[in-house]
Order: structure tokens, then C-alpha cells, then sequence
């Protein structure tokens, strides 16, 4: 038998990054099925450069929706066409990129939204908003 109290609070509470572009690594890749469709997507965990948070997103596998896995594989300089075999673990995970982020209501809250990659290499470093910690 384990006996645990839980604490009276909610845990930590994190602000909101600020609107703007940061740069990433792809930190974590796990394939997962949808609840409710069953359908497989893969979930992407995005490190923040020189911050300890992380950002979130899914790609779908499924054939209509993998012109967005496509867009990223093709920002990151992957190969994109035809049939391929991924190690995710090898061949992604690791990868920096440009993250756009912008807030979105979700479930009734403002969140942090992944809404365009870019290429590391792209100009406009400058443009990086800053990690509130």
C-alpha cells in the first residue's frame, strides 16, 4: 500500500512565452494514437535554446494530413517525397529549428501555439523574443 497527500496547490503555473520566434531542438518524438480516432500522429517535444521550456505539437500520419510533417521535414532539410523509413530518434531528434509562436484559447485558456517553423539559418536572429526567466 502506498499513502500519498497530495499538495493543496496545482503545481508550478508558467506564464505564457511571449508572441515571437525562438529557436528549438527537437528534444523528444513518440508515435501515440488519437483517443477518440485510434488513428496514429506523432508528438513532437520542442526544447526552447537556453530556457528550460518546452512546446508542443502533433503530425498526423494520415494521408491528408501529412502535408504538415512534410513542411517541417522540408524547413529542417530532411527528405520529403516518395516512401521513406524514419529513426526518428537518429534522424530528427537532436534537429534545432525556428519556432513562430503565437497565443490561442484552448479548452478555455490561452496557450502557447506553434503556428510556422523556419529554418535555423534563416536571417533575422534578431527577431528571437525573450525567455521570461
Amino acid at each position: 500500500m502506498t499513502r500519498i497527500t497530495f499538495p493543496e496547490d496545482d503545481g508550478p503555473q508558467f506564464e505564457l512565452l511571449p508572441e515571437g520566434i525562438y529557436r528549438a531542438q527537437i528534444w523528444a518524438i513518440d508515435e501515440r494514437l488519437g483517443e477518440q480516432s485510434q488513428q496514429p500522429y506523432m508528438a513532437f517535444d520542442f526544447r526552447i535554446e537556453q530556457s528550460p521550456r518546452h512546446l508542443f505539437d502533433n503530425f498526423s500520419l494520415q494521408p491528408q494530413a501529412l502535408w504538415r510533417l512534410k513542411r517541417l521535414f522540408e524547413t529542417l532539410g530532411l527528405p520529403s517525397k516518395g516512401t521513406l523509413d524514419i529513426d526518428w530518434d537518429n534522424e530528427v531528434v537532436g534537429l534545432r529549428v525556428q519556432l513562430v509562436v503565437e497565443h490561442k484559447e484552448s479548452r478555455g485558456k490561452m496557450r502557447e501555439a506553434i503556428v510556422e517553423y523556419r529554418n535555423p539559418s534563416q536571417t533575422g536572429l534578431d527577431e528571437f523574443g525573450e525567455v521570461p526567466f
